[in-house]
């Protein structure tokens, strides 16, 4: 009988849930954000960009779909590396605000001069 470790079984969990949404996030971006350079790009070079920056977003302990939608949608449209400022990080790395709106706390906790600096 086959069967799978619990880290194999997160794996295949996480990679269900990331194929589900990589298309589904692409579709959001092409479509609201027309304006932006990421309609510029291929779906291949998009669907790339959207991995990645959903990787970033995962190591931030970012796990809510509405997290990593507004995580992609800063990082590909408006603040590309945002979370590399320092009080960025500070915030992602702290364990403040609720785990499935982490994204909704950190625009709360950053002052509007902050996010000029990230520009």
């Amino acid at each position: 009988m086959l069967t799978f470790s619990a880290e194999q079984m997160q794996k295949y969990k996480q990679d269900r849930e990331e194929d589900w949404s990589i298309p589904n996030l692409c579709q959001y971006l092409r479509k609201n954000y027309s304006y932006a350079s990421v309609n510029q790009l291929s779906d291949k070079e998009l669907t790339k960009r959207i991995r990645l920056a959903v990787k970033k977003a995962h190591s931030y302990g970012m796990q809510s779909e509405r997290d990593i939608y507004d995580f992609v949608t800063l990082e590909l449209t408006q603040y590309p590396n945002f979370h590399q400022h320092k009080k960025v990080q500070d915030l992602l790395q702290g364990s403040g605000g609720h785990p499935k709106m982490r994204m909704y706390w950190l625009a709360q906790q950053l002052p509007a001069s902050v996010w000029q600096e990230v520009c």
